[in-house]
Parts: structure tokens; C-alpha cells; sequence
């Protein structure tokens, strides 16, 4: 079992392309993986959805709360952005949620 890739390796990992070279396949041998050939192909599964922060002090509250659908919707998926971009989408986030104070700097 390979151990899981540094977080440093994720950027270069997704930069990086594949190139065939012709002339190192054998000739009885095809670009084509035969081994994908039998791969079943679906759609993938919906994630779970964030559920809200209830208050409340009883239990009945509470099992309404985390049985209820959850109403998360216009969420972002940040790609390509720089370091400094994406720091900043997230301290935005973070005060939004009043997880950090809007003093903090």
C-alpha cells in the first residue's frame, strides 16, 4: 500500500499531464489499458449536506433539527485561484460564519 502523497505534491500532481511515447509500448500491446475494460462506470453519490447549528435545550428540538432536509444551497467550489485569493475567500467564509471576529486580522 503506497503512503498517501504530501500535501505539497497535490498542486505539481494536478498540473501535470501524461504523454504516451509509441516507440516504449510493445507491438502486441495497445494505448488502451485492457484492464479498464471492464470498469463499470456511475455517477457519483450526492454528499451530504451541512446541517444548521440548533440551540436548543431539549431533545425533541434537536431530533426535529438533524431529521429536518437541510436548506444549504449556493455554496462555491474554489479552483485555480492563487494563495492569496483563496486565503481570502476563506477568511471571508470564516467571518461569515462568525467563526472568526471581524477585528481579526
Amino acid at each position: 500500500v503506497a503512503e498517501a502523497p504530501r500535501q505539497s505534491a497535490f498542486g505539481p500532481a494536478r498540473r501535470g499531464r501524461i504523454e504516451t511515447v509509441d516507440d516504449l509500448l510493445p507491438a502486441d500491446e495497445s494505448r488502451l489499458d485492457t484492464g479498464s475494460a471492464g470498469w463499470q462506470w456511475q455517477p457519483a453519490r450526492a454528499r451530504p449536506k451541512r446541517l444548521k447549528v440548533v440551540k436548543s435545550t431539549n431533545a425533541r428540538d434537536r431530533f426535529k433539527a438533524a431529521a429536518a432536509k437541510s436548506s444549504a444551497s449556493g455554496g462555491q467550489v474554489l479552483t485555480d485561484l492563487s494563495p492569496e485569493e483563496a486565503a481570502e475567500k476563506l477568511i471571508d467564509y470564516l467571518r461569515a460564519e462568525k467563526i472568526l471576529a471581524q477585528d481579526d486580522q
